[in-house]
């Protein structure tokens, strides 16, 4: 098994596209047991600098659900991964190098509110954007054979994005 490397690209408008393909790929695998598919992460964020993996939110119509995607997901490429660390979380993977990476949940999962508030809070203040592409580019070259470090690094200014996206949430309530 080949180590993942962490390596940090500028932003490709094509990932927009290829979000599109999967989603469309992944509604007609699952049909009605998925209520949305979201782009997440950093391919999300227009001209956000990021690991070239497009990151997909997908939620179920059931908790339940989830255990009748995997063989339907399986044979679009996307290898069942568990809960990898979240419980409640379905997670797959897709392609060698990985190219996509699917999150399944139940539509009230806290992590379904805290992917779409982070992706949309980097979309509408340009400078956090810049900040967080800044910041990944500094632990990539730090962290280029961690992932497991590179992920845990990013966790501070994760969470005080998610607050402050958090607080724009209930401001508008």
């Amino acid at each position: 098994m080949s180590k993942r490397r962490i390596v940090v690209v500028p932003y490709d408008p094509r990932w927009a596209d290829l979000f599109a393909q999967e989603r469309a790929a992944i509604v007609q695998a699952c049909g009605c047991r998925v209520s949305a598919v979201h782009h997440i992460g950093s391919t999300a964020v227009p001209g956000l600098a990021a690991k070239p993996i497009i990151d997909i939110l997908a939620v179920l119509q059931e908790p339940e659900d989830g255990v009748l995607c995997i063989k339907p997901l399986g044979r679009l490429g996307y290898g069942f991964r568990c809960a990898n660390g979240i419980d409640g979380r379905y997670y797959f993977t897709k392609g060698n190098p990985r190219s996509r990476h699917l999150h399944m949940y139940p539509s009230d999962h806290p992590e379904v509110g805290r992917h779409l508030r982070f992706r949309d809070y980097l979309r509408s203040d340009p400078d956090a954007a810049a900040a967080y592409a800044d910041l990944k580019l500094r632990l990539a070259a730090r962290f280029a054979d961690d992932p497991l470090a590179y992920a845990t690094a990013k966790d501070e200014f994760c969470a005080r994005i998610d607050r402050l996206a958090t607080g724009l949430h209930q401001g508008t309530e």
